[in-house]
């Protein structure tokens, strides 16, 4: 009996949504900045507002602009490659763009509101752009999810053969 939990049709199959979702958070992490910057740029704001707000969750918000901004981009490179592999495990395979915008709302109420309420420059970003970059975020991540799993098969699962969150069934 070939057990999906052991073997090399186990190992194929993590390294396969490793992969998919390190290029899901690398492709989506660029797009999901556009709508603040782009926020910023119109109302004369600091187009690094959100990367120093990122760094304020590491750092005190009295470090220096330049550190917070470092860190705050290493934070956010490093948050959005984790939610890449989660997406990439869980995501519904059925609905992955759909899906995906879901889940970066849901990331929104838990980075922006339950983490970050506590830290001053995230609390100070405005809520709208942020809760857009989510959005963005989950939806790229969902369609480059879409295309690669589309190009290798992996979209087109029969019925039953996967759990509703693409998880293998036991």
């Amino acid at each position: 009996m070939n057990d999906r939990r052991t073997g090399d049709s186990y190992d194929v199959d993590r390294r396969r949504w490793v992969v998919e979702g390190l290029v899901a958070g690398a492709v989506a992490l660029p797009a999901s900045m556009l709508p603040s910057a782009v926020q910023a740029r119109v109302t004369g704001g600091r187009w690094w507002a959100s990367e120093m707000a990122a760094g304020n969750l590491v750092l005190h918000a009295s470090a220096s602009p330049q550190r917070l901004v470092g860190i705050g981009t290493a934070v956010r490179s490093a948050v959005a490659l984790n939610w890449g592999l989660v997406l990439s495990r869980w995501l519904d395979r059925r609905h992955p763009v759909l899906h995906g915008a879901g889940a970066g709302l849901a990331l929104f109420a838990f980075q922006y509101l339950l983490v970050g309420r506590r830290r001053p420059l995230v609390r100070d970003l405005p809520a709208w752009p942020q809760v857009a970059d989510h959005l963005v975020y989950g939806t790229v991540a969902g369609a480059v999810l879409a295309r690669l799993r589309g190009r290798e098969g992996g979209a087109c699962v029969a019925p039953g053969a996967r759990g509703g969150l693409g998880r293998p069934l036991p």
